[in-house]
């Protein structure tokens, strides 16, 4: 974004990767808020209609997560991607790409 300006001092040049890295800071803070949305409305979908399905949703989630940490990285995408979980895992995100 700023490759274009000509620096005339180091003053300048602090500025623009200041700028730069508070642009990195805040679409960090903007995915962590997104991921934070996505587990909240996870767990509000949660009622006495649809319980059992949402507990089973729930426990492929912590099996996912389960597999991930004991590095099943293959199986872990295939569980994900049959039962249509939503990646909420930056692993996931890294495995599946």
């Amino acid at each position: 974004m700023f490759a274009f300006l000509e620096f005339y001092d180091d003053h300048d040049l602090d500025f623009c990767e200041n700028m730069l890295k508070l642009e990195e800071g805040s679409r960090a803070e903007h995915l962590q808020a997104q991921k934070c949305r996505a587990r909240l409305d996870h767990l509000e979908s949660a009622d006495a209609e649809n319980l059992p399905e949402w507990n089973n949703t729930r426990l492929k989630r912590i099996l996912v997560d389960y597999m991930l940490r004991m590095s099943y990285y293959d199986t872990a995408v295939k569980l994900a991607e049959s039962s249509n979980l939503q990646v909420m895992n930056k692993v996931v995100e890294c495995v599946i790409v």
